[in-house]
């Protein structure tokens, strides 16, 4: 590297850190900073004024027509003048204005800017921007606690820690005579009237010093010489770091004894009605600690009952000698304490225990009780929860954890103890260690850190499986990462689970090929049957053609026995030619089978109709039905399917007229298809069984047929991807249903 490259390196590095610093200060004092290029017609905003505005640092590319959409209606004409007088080369002042957030939250943004010139040309503007509304919250709540203070009927003044005067209210001019401009800087002593000895302006300063209030009375002198008596408190006001940097002094004159009975009794309702609508119990007890005051109530006792009773009485046996060393030493140096205690309610509660001051002494105590029960029964659950997270994280049957990515490494910050087992390390020794000095080849490493920084961009669990093949054996596994919220500058954690499949797959591989193997054997099946029917046919058909030549020729010819034993040949081959006929029937419904098309299932109704036509006459059957939708599948075999049932529902039939009723409706994804009849019905024990080959609920006297209709329905349905079921009650009729997804896809 040259010289010149080295410089501009050096440049570049200072210009990064330079940005980098400029980020950081921004974002510690909220002050996001804009611009825009005139020239190249391009803006650009700070990462503080995007986070201010709600986005993520270059989320979305911040335009003026965005910020403007974030300013509040009634505020986007100012703006557009300001942005105006920026652009005139008028420099306004800042401007406040009302901000929503892409939350939705309202903020109150101070924006200022520059606008610079080549000649009349404007090159660009740049600004400033922040988040005020704290301080405008603050600047008005000052201003009424200002006009509050001002035009409060006490009179207020504020003394610096030297005790001179630097701020007093108009009360305070109107009590003592002193113009304001003529109390700031003075010290109070301009107001002494000599009835007071050192002793008590010592025992004062001791007290305001010490950071405690103090109150009482004194007798002063007005501007005018009048002596007044005065009822007075001084509070010290502390910097963040304790030290006592003002004093405040709030005074009164009760000089007429009607005014201050007047003023105590005021004073004391005040107090009371505060009190009494406070949500904690406040408590105040004399220098015995009997209660003089409560202001509510507590469980099973009215005010009147716990009023002029010890303190003591309400505090737990073990928690006496606690809660008696707290209170004594309030009682007897003035000392501010609290603590935690479980009352005999059971409750939780917060004490806070001071003095009570009068004319500078110590006149009893104080309590503030707060109840939290809630708070601490939530600690518990959060304890236990964490309890049972952390079990359920070390117990349980997958690898879990947490992890950083380092370079080109995975840095693990916690384990669980499933994890340690895989890894083959100690309990412990696992967490603060990097994936490749456990022995993870360098593609997984590669893989994992893939899925991880995947999981951060699309801020989605992301799922993945693979094979782990190492040194220690060979696992497939099936992982899950997620990324971890952090801070913006923090760096990036993600969680871990991973389960051994290996045990799934070797099951899932099992079913596979046995799977596999039921279909070719299946295949083979319905070939044979198919081959066997079709061949077994004709030897058939033979036996039939001879048996019935006999019958034609010799019947009567020969004795009874022969004309019985031709007449069963012939009956025995006629059965035998339907059977074969049925189950050739059967086997086509997967070796014949066409592709899927639409069909319209009116049209194979009225088909199944007319091929049913003399059955229906001859039983007097009614056959109605709905309008039935269009399907897809194979319209031969559906045609099949309606014909077994319709057909059967005319043939189960009792002395009643057949009323058969056909049925569509739509139920999810699929259509029902239903085939209602008022037939003798099936005894619900044999609904499973009606569907199997061969299987026959009548005898072939009362009821002929095969026994494979059913079957061959329940094939043809489950070739197109639905299911066939019945619903039945004995001599109550049946109604046969079976569904067609909408887009059957047939097997």
């Amino acid at each position: 590297m040259n010289k010149a490259d080295a410089k501009r390196a050096g440049v570049e590095r200072e210009l990064r850190e330079s940005e980098h610093n400029l980020n950081l200060s921004q974002g510690v004092t909220r002050i996001g900073s804009w611009g825009i290029d005139f020239e190249k017609n391009q803006g650009w905003w700070s990462n503080e004024a995007y986070r201010l505005f709600g986005y993520e640092p270059h989320e979305v590319p911040m335009t003026q027509e965005l910020f403007i959409g974030h300013v509040h209606p009634s505020d986007k004409d100012m703006m557009l003048r300001w942005m105006g007088d920026c652009a005139a080369n008028i420099r306004p002042p800042a401007v406040d204005m009302r901000i929503i957030r892409r939350d939705g939250a309202e903020r109150i943004f101070r924006g200022e800017g520059s606008a610079y010139f080549e000649g009349e040309r404007l090159l660009r503007m740049v600004g400033t921007v922040q988040d005020v509304t704290e301080r405008k919250q603050a600047e008005e709540q000052l201003h009424l606690q200002s006009a509050a203070l001002e035009a409060a009927a006490d009179a207020i003044a504020v003394t610096d820690k030297d005790g001179l005067y630097v701020w007093v209210n108009k009360a305070f001019e109107t009590l003592t005579g002193y113009a304001r401009a003529e109390a700031i800087g003075k010290n109070p002593r301009i107001l002494k009237s000599g009835k007071q000895d050192a002793s008590f302006y010592k025992e004062l300063w001791e007290t305001i010093l010490s950071g405690n209030v103090w109150w009482g009375k004194i007798i002063n002198r007005r501007k005018d010489g009048v002596l007044y008596v005065e009822e007075q408190s001084i509070t010290p006001v502390r910097r963040s770091d304790g030290e006592v940097t003002h004093f405040v002094s709030v005074k009164r004159d009760i000089s007429e004894r009607v005014q201050l009975q007047d003023q105590l009794i005021q004073s004391e309702e005040k107090w009371r009605s505060v009190a009494t609508f406070a949500p904690d119990m406040i408590l105040v007890a004399d220098t015995n600690a009997t209660i003089q005051f409560i202001n509510h109530t507590i469980p099973t006792m009215t005010v009147e009952q716990v009023v002029g009773r010890s303190i003591y009485e309400f505090v737990p046996e073990k928690d006496s000698p606690l809660v008696r060393t707290y209170v004594e030493g309030a009682l007897s140096t003035g000392a501010v304490s609290s603590y935690e205690i479980l009352g005999i309610d059971q409750l939780w509660y917060f004490v806070r225990v001071g003095p009570i001051r009068q004319g500078g002494e110590i006149a009893g105590v104080s309590m503030i009780i707060t109840d939290i029960t809630g708070m601490k029964r939530a600690e518990e659950a959060v304890r236990r929860s964490e309890s049972t997270l952390r079990s359920f994280f070390d117990s349980a049957g997958m690898l879990m954890g947490t992890v950083e990515i380092h370079g080109d490494d995975i840095f693990h910050i916690s384990n669980n103890r499933y994890s340690e087992e895989f890894f083959g390390v100690s309990r412990g020794s696992m967490d603060q260690r990097y994936a490749g000095s456990l022995g993870v080849p360098r593609e997984f490493i590669d893989l994992w850190m893939r899925h991880y920084r995947r999981a951060e961009e699309t801020r989605e669990p992301v799922r993945f499986e693979y094979e782990h093949c190492w040194e220690r054996s060979n696992k497939w596994l099936s992982a899950t990462v997620s990324s971890i919220p952090a801070q913006p500058d923090a760096v990036s954690r993600y969680a871990f689970i991973v389960e051994d499949v290996t045990a799934k797959k070797s099951r899932e591989e099992a079913i596979r090929l046995y799977a596999e193997k039921l279909e070719r054997s299946n295949q083979e099946l319905d070939q044979f049957a198919y081959v066997a029917s079709h061949d077994l046919q004709e030897p058939v058909r033979t036996i039939s053609g001879y048996a019935q030549l006999l019958a034609k020729r010799y019947a009567g010819k020969l004795d009874n026995d022969a004309d019985e034993f031709i007449r069963f040949i012939v009956e025995g081959s006629d059965r035998m030619k339907r059977l074969l006929q049925d189950v050739l029937r059967l086997s086509r419904v997967t070796t014949k089978a066409v592709p899927s098309a639409a069909v319209n299932m009116n049209e194979v109704l009225r088909a199944v109709a007319d091929d049913l036509r003399f059955s229906i006459e001859e039983a007097g059957a009614t056959l109605t039905n709905d309008p039935l939708p269009e399907v897809v599948g194979d319209a031969e075999q559906l045609r099949q399917a309606l014909q077994n049932l319709i057909g059967n529902a005319i043939k189960f039939h009792d002395t009643k007229v057949p009323v058969i009723h056909v049925s569509a409706r739509q139920e999810g994804d699929a259509t029902v298809f239903s085939v209602q009849d008022n037939g003798i019905g099936i005894d619900p024990k044999f609904f499973d069984r009606i569907f199997l080959v061969f299987q026959r609920l009548h005898t072939r006297e009362e009821i002929p047929g095969s026994g494979i209709g059913l079957a061959l329905c329940k094939k043809i349905v489950e070739r197109h991807g639905g299911r066939i079921w019945v619903e039945s009650e004995e001599g109550h009729g049946s109604t046969f249903s079976f569904t067609l997804p909408h887009r059957s896809a047939i097997s």
